[in-house]
């Protein structure tokens, strides 16, 4: 019989000793650093190097933990750093990005691309020199030569105007008329009389007046009437010839005001333009020269929007929201590289359309519209990222299905368009602004999972989504490292290292190697360690809040601390577990434990409930009886509880079966199979060594053992294989043992001995097994499969398996025969 296999693998202090020290933070422990994790570092270096080329984005797969953009996002940083102090550039120098205003096309910003750290230098500069212009166009207004001129060609004006009027009263006295010119009140043409002195008199009142004009002629009448006519006509000419005369003026008084502007701008740009470059190179002012020139001319003929005004909300009034008078000065910076060392690096935690593309904001005015103008466009992640790297979850970015299309748009197109969403949708915008795209050159890292990768690339062939083509580069993370002896010091240090940063309680050699231990389990193998750091850290946090919250005085946690709290995190999180071993004890689901039974054996089974895997056993019985039509009946497979692979072992058995006994006897029997108690559906092939023992019992009439368990696959050729959830399995017999009070020394679980490695049993457990209360057989052959549950070798069994084949064969040709006669 197989010796009973080591039921886990402990961390002695030896192996703790001589740990290098290790930052929280580190990378290359989070992921195994480059020793461990070759063909993902080298393929983050292959899709970084080929930074140029469109299509060598990087999608790296295997790493789930929340912290995975983080971790990716601090490598790519420091293989830059990398490259920098070896003397490789493969990144462009980052840049900054500003919108400003477009004069032709104002719903169209214009875009401005200043190097690194010149865009606020630009904003700071603008401000400022609007302000100095402000501070000085009042000044250019009213200096003396202005004010010169002005006088000038008014005194012309109202030396004409005077001359005229002139001319016009005497005309309207000679025909018995006064006409008064008042700036106030306008002009009025006022009837009088002439005295006999020849001068004229004004009536007193309209009865003196109705008089006067009742003792004229008709000929004397008509003669007044036209003489008013002519008057008014004349006073009409005037008026509008002085209102020509006005308006001329005020345009030969605007051509000398612009004509001084025009100076003054081109005097101040000069120095502004001198000021600049001075302070940020010909560079950063190249890319603002077509602007400057163009806001210049703007000022020269809008000037009077920087005169100043009566302010809006003065005297306690409240202010009324109003467009920007100086709008056309005011930069946007939407993307400052100015505090970015080496390149950008940005990780995106949310990508929403918003925060990955940027957007449009607005101002709401008087009225309830909103508003917006090139001072309020926002942007997003990729923008941040262009020159450099953007790292993204494709997990997130699923959840907004009107981020990963734009995504997809601009890595394609290399241009980013910033819009509302609605736009990139197809809907109206009621902010209609299209700034100028931003020219994209990054790269940008997708983390998400393997299925991903592979959907994407069924997706790849049709050419409308062709995402996946865009991305060569693909980086696989595994998600475990060796348990060697520098992997094992590094962790402890790190577990020591997170314990003090964190303010919990130290922990001896005892409760580090314990944790290891745990990592390990995580792994799936004692000869591995798990890169989930994040779920040991949780660990340590709970013990050490455990301890304090029980008031235990001790130091430090041991070993004892991390196992309590284990035990405490598994009993949370097992209610349904418990229901099944209360089952089991009440008899409520039947699993035997003891004697021996034909054609029935205990099998094991894993079920996965998201937070917590527990192993429980199943009851599985095969019947056979004579039948002219061999077959094989599952009442799983028949019932349609049963999975794909589940279905393949299945057959596997029967063809196992026919292979080992065919050429000997004829098999003329029908094999009834079933996992008693079942009623929900079942998958995998871990219960093929158990289906074909239990066969082999039923044609032999050799009873099995029920104090022992088994699981594991087969081979059509009856070799044994491996199956997954070994620990979960062993414990869940385990318990049911242990529930029943069976830990006698003769229960225990057969196992592939490939999966011997795996084991890395709860402490209670493997104290059982250490101690001979329990038994874990890992086994090479079925013929040592046999020896455990049957008593004898699978070779010893041959010769009654064949006679009872025949005797089935024999009963089966005499039905048959009764029935044809």
């Amino acid at each position: 019989m197989p010796e009973t296999a080591s039921p886990r693998r402990k961390v002695v202090p030896e192996e703790l000793k001589s740990a290098e020290s290790v930052e929280i933070g580190s990378v290359d422990f989070f992921i195994g650093g480059p020793e461990n994790q070759k063909r993902f570092f080298d393929s983050i270096e292959f899709g970084l190097r080929r930074f140029g080329d469109e299509q060598c984005n990087i999608f790296v797969t295997g790493i789930d933990s929340p912290d995975a953009l983080k971790i990716v996002g601090a490598h790519v940083a420091d293989f830059v750093k990398k490259l920098g102090s070896n003397g490789i550039s493969v990144f462009p120098e980052p840049q900054d990005y500003c919108y400003v205003y477009n004069f032709r096309e104002p719903k169209a910003p214009k875009l401005v691309i200043l190097p690194r750290g010149k865009g606020n230098a630009f904003k700071k500069a603008m401000n400022g020199f609007l302000e100095k212009v402000k501070d000085e166009i009042s000044g250019v207004i009213s200096n003396d030569l202005i004010a010169s001129e002005y006088s000038r060609i008014l005194g012309e004006l109202n030396a004409w105007a005077e001359k005229h009027q002139e001319q016009i009263r005497e005309e309207a006295e000679r025909l018995g008329f006064i006409v008064d010119f008042n700036e106030n009140t306008g002009v009025r043409i006022t009837t009088v009389k002439r005295l006999e002195d020849g001068k004229l008199a004004a009536f007193k009142d309209n009865t003196e007046l109705n008089e006067y004009l009742s003792k004229l002629s008709k000929n004397e009448k008509a003669e007044l009437d036209n003489g008013r006519v002519y008057i008014t006509e004349r006073v009409k000419d005037y008026v509008q010839d002085r209102m020509q005369r006005f308006n001329d003026c005020n345009r030969q008084m605007k051509r000398f005001v612009a004509g001084q502007m025009a100076l003054f701008c081109k005097s101040v740009f000069a120095d502004f333009k001198k000021d600049f470059i001075e302070k940020h190179g010909n560079d950063a002012f190249s890319g603002i020269s077509l602007f400057l020139k163009r806001l210049e001319k703007h000022t020269v003929g809008f000037y009077d929007a920087l005169l100043p005004k009566n302010g809006n909300g003065e005297n306690g009034e409240i202010p009324i929201p109003i467009r920007d008078p100086h709008i056309q000065w005011k930069v946007n910076v939407v993307v400052d590289n100015g505090a970015t060392k080496d390149i950008p690096v940005v990780v995106e935690h949310n990508p929403t359309y918003g925060n990955l593309i940027g957007g449009l904001d607005s101002k709401l005015m008087f009225g309830g519209f909103a508003v917006t103008d090139h001072t309020h466009i926002r942007a997003g992640s990729i923008a941040k990222a262009n020159g450099g790297c953007l790292v993204i979850s494709l997990n997130d970015l699923a959840s907004y299905p009107a981020a990963l299309p734009a995504l997809f748009d601009s890595i394609r197109h290399k241009s980013l368009g910033i819009k509302d969403m609605g736009s990139s949708a197809g809907y109206d915008s009621h902010l209609p602004l299209r700034p100028e795209p931003i020219p994209l050159n990054l790269r940008v890292v997708v983390c998400g999972p393997g299925l991903y990768w592979r959907i994407l690339h069924g997706m790849a062939q049709d050419h409308r989504f062709d995402f996946i083509r865009f991305f060569e580069a693909k980086a696989e993370v595994l998600p475990f490292v060796e348990a060697n002896s520098r992997n094992i010091s590094v962790f402890a240090s790190w577990i020591r290292e997170f314990s003090r940063t964190k303010g919990l309680s130290s922990m001896d050699d005892s409760a580090v190697g314990r944790l290891i231990e745990e990592s390990m389990r995580l792994a799936g193998s004692r000869s591995r360690l798990s890169t989930n750091v994040e779920a040991i850290g949780r660990i340590m946090i709970e013990a050490s809040e455990s301890k304090l919250a029980s008031g235990d005085n001790v130091n430090q946690l041991s070993a004892g601390h991390i196992v309590r709290t284990l035990e405490k995190r598994f009993w949370r999180l097992s209610f349904i577990y418990e229901v099944i071993q209360r089952q089991i004890a009440e008899g409520q689901k039947i699993i035997n434990i003891g004697g021996e039974k034909i054609g029935e054996i205990n099998g094991l089974a894993v079920s996965d409930f998201g937070d917590i895997s527990i192993g429980s056993p199943m009851r599985i019985a095969a019947s056979v009886y004579p039948s002219a039509k061999p077959g094989m009946i599952t009442i799983e497979r028949e019932s349609k509880l049963s999975g794909k692979i589940f279905d393949k072992a299945d057959h596997t058995v029967r063809e196992a079966i026919k292979a080992r006994y065919a050429r000997r006897a004829p098999l003329a029997l029908g094999i009834g199979f079933a996992f008693e108690q079942s009623y929900s559906g079942i998958d995998g092939d871990s219960a093929s060594l158990a289906e074909f023992f239990a066969i082999i019992s039923a044609i032999s009439e050799v009873p099995i053992r029920q104090s022992a368990a088994i699981t594991g696959s087969m081979s059509l050729r009856g070799d044994v294989q491996p199956i997954g959830g070994v620990n979960e399995k062993v414990e869940g017999f385990f318990d049911v043992c242990k529930v029943m009070n069976k830990l006698d020394g003769n229960c225990g679980v057969v196992i592939p001995h490939q999966n011997a490695d795996n084991l890395m049993l709860r402490d209670d457990v493997a104290e059982a097994v250490e101690s001979g209360k329990f038994h874990v057989w890992p086994v090479k052959t079925i013929d040592e499969g046999a020896q455990i549950l049957m008593g004898k070798f699978l070779g010893e069994l041959d010769g009654r398996v064949i006679e009872n084949l025949k005797e089935f064969a024999r009963i089966a040709v005499f039905f048959s025969g009764d029935k044809k006669e």
